[in-house]
């Protein structure tokens, strides 16, 4: 399993200054098989604490999840490293 990208991203206004909604479409590698899923997910810094990201794949997927989630949160990490959200 293998996270390629997630493209066409858009925050959504929140009226929380801690928390941030995000909109996209990921791409993923699965079996040897390309899949695009609408994407959403939330980044919430907590005040005693490093950020909780909350992750909506929109797509059943026939793979187990648990890893899956744990690949996107890795990649959202190192979009925010990079400051590559909008």
């Amino acid at each position: 399993m293998k996270i390629i990208d997630i493209s066409d991203l858009k925050k959504k206004e929140s009226p929380l200054h801690y928390r941030k909604e995000y909109l996209g479409t990921i791409t993923m590698e699965i079996m040897q098989q390309t899949i695009s899923s609408p994407l959403s997910f939330t980044i919430e810094h907590k005040p005693m604490g490093p950020e909780e990201i909350k992750i909506d794949i929109q797509e059943e997927l026939d793979y187990p999840m648990l890893p899956v989630i744990s690949a996107v949160k890795q990649h959202i990490r190192k979009l925010m490293e990079k400051g590559a959200l909008p």
